[in-house]
């Protein structure tokens, strides 16, 4: 690995953390103000609202900016309101409207972020260490923002409200210098492209990439199958406190011994990516991935005590992180340098744009039929997609408007593109 990819990860490292932090304070001061259950359910829909409305315009930014600079501007930017922010904690201004700005703000420079990241990595990395490379993010992603951030999070509320916002905008300077020192002669800029300007140039560059993922079968069907996975998948993460109390008959600990189970798992899948892609097609990992998930949640489903059910959460969240980092990777060659960033929201969009309903499906069927149909959903689905993978070629490519391969077009000006015929 090079010296500007160890940089670059380090950047992500550092922010992961920072979001495990965030993610963990604000619910908890939004609780300590007053706010109930609907208080909370509000301040996580400001959260992730801005990557179901606007990510796709986040996603135009890093296709018509140079992506080392919007990540720049990104954690600047993040470090500005997360400073700001420390400061109206320690005047003890923590209403929720208030909190609600934060999470919203945060969440939409959190989407454009993501894009950027993912069009800027392939100019760090060849395409073969692409899995590698993404396990390592993976990595550092599940154990900044699943495992240290939290836990440091809730510690640090605890001594001082105003202290993980402290942390949270240290975390985004530090980024902020790590991605400066990638030199920007690592990234092919967009100088070439003429872009129009105005509202109607940007609902153009939307158009574009709907109308290439349209005609980009590996790349939809890859969204769809994420968003058919998670609309059941949160069904049954929804209501794990429900599973670990009632199916599993234990403590609340249980439940978190659930998360950490599936986490467990998750790490692995990640640091076997690499590996794994050495000898399987990039088709036969997503096959493995979807087996993982669908025999681990069966296992969940069916666990008659706790050690089973937390084999079956690491099998699955082994699943899961192969399943990213495969289908990343995948998603990452087949995709136009000049189309990244808004194929990747777009993708998003479709994948956790279920989400919400989801996690209100699992709350239905649980009250139903209990709380193992959902994890049993969860099992059945991917089981059920899996001849969608088994026989795709990994070597086909995303044709343009005449057929041409657009792998091989990086520089074609969107507007050429996307005229009928062009």
């Amino acid at each position: 690995m090079n010296r500007d990819t160890r940089f670059f990860l380090g950047a992500s490292a550092v922010s992961f953390v920072g979001d495990g932090v965030r993610y963990a304070a604000l619910p908890l001061l939004a609780a300590q103000a007053g706010a109930g259950a609907v208080g909370l359910g509000v301040l996580l829909g400001f959260a992730t609202l801005p990557f179901l409305v606007l990510g796709i315009f986040g996603g135009v930014l890093a296709d018509r900016m140079r992506r080392r600079s919007l990540l720049i501007a990104c954690d600047a930017l993040r470090f500005g309101i997360t400073a700001s922010f420390t400061v109206l904690v320690l005047l003890d201004v923590t209403h929720l409207p208030v909190l609600c700005a934060v999470a919203f703000l945060m969440g939409l420079l959190e989407s454009v972020a993501t894009s950027a990241t993912f069009a800027f990595l392939p100019s760090l990395v060849r395409d073969k260490h692409l899995e590698r490379t993404n396990g390592m993010s993976s990595t550092a992603l599940m154990v900044g923002r699943q495992f240290l951030g939290p836990l440091l999070g809730a510690a640090l509320v605890g001594i001082a409200p105003a202290a993980p916002f402290l942390v949270d905008a240290a975390t985004f300077l530090i980024s902020l210098l790590l991605v400066r020192a990638v030199p920007a002669s690592v990234e092919a800029g967009p100088e070439a492209v003429e872009h129009r300007r105005g509202p109607r140039a940007v609902l153009a560059d939307v158009r574009v990439s709907t109308r290439w993922m349209r005609r980009t079968p590996h790349v939809l069907t890859i969204a769809c199958t994420a968003g058919a996975i998670n609309l059941f998948n949160m069904g049954a993460l929804a209501i794990q406190p429900l599973f670990a109390t009632e199916v599993l008959g234990g403590p609340a600990i249980v439940y978190g011994l659930m998360m950490a189970a599936a986490a467990l798992g998750g790490v692995a899948g990640a640091q076997a990516a690499g590996r794994l892609a050495q000898s399987l097609t990039s088709s036969r990992m997503v096959c493995l991935a979807l087996l993982c998930i669908g025999v681990g949640s069966l296992v969940v489903s069916a666990a008659p005590h706790q050690a089973v059910a937390y084999l079956g959460l690491m099998l699955s969240g082994f699943g899961f992180s192969t399943w990213g980092v495969a289908t990343t990777s995948w998603r990452q060659r087949l995709t136009p340098d000049n189309l990244r960033g808004r194929a990747d929201a777009l993708h998003r969009m479709i994948a956790w744009g279920v989400n919400p309903a989801g996690s209100a499906l699992g709350g239905l069927l649980a009250s139903h039929g209990g709380a193992r149909l959902p994890y049993l959903l969860v099992g059945i689905a991917p089981l059920l997609l899996l001849p969608l993978y088994a026989r795709r070629n990994d070597t086909a490519t995303a044709a343009g408007p005449e057929g041409t391969d657009h792998a091989t077009r990086r520089d074609e000006p969107l507007e050429g593109a996307e005229r009928p015929g062009a």
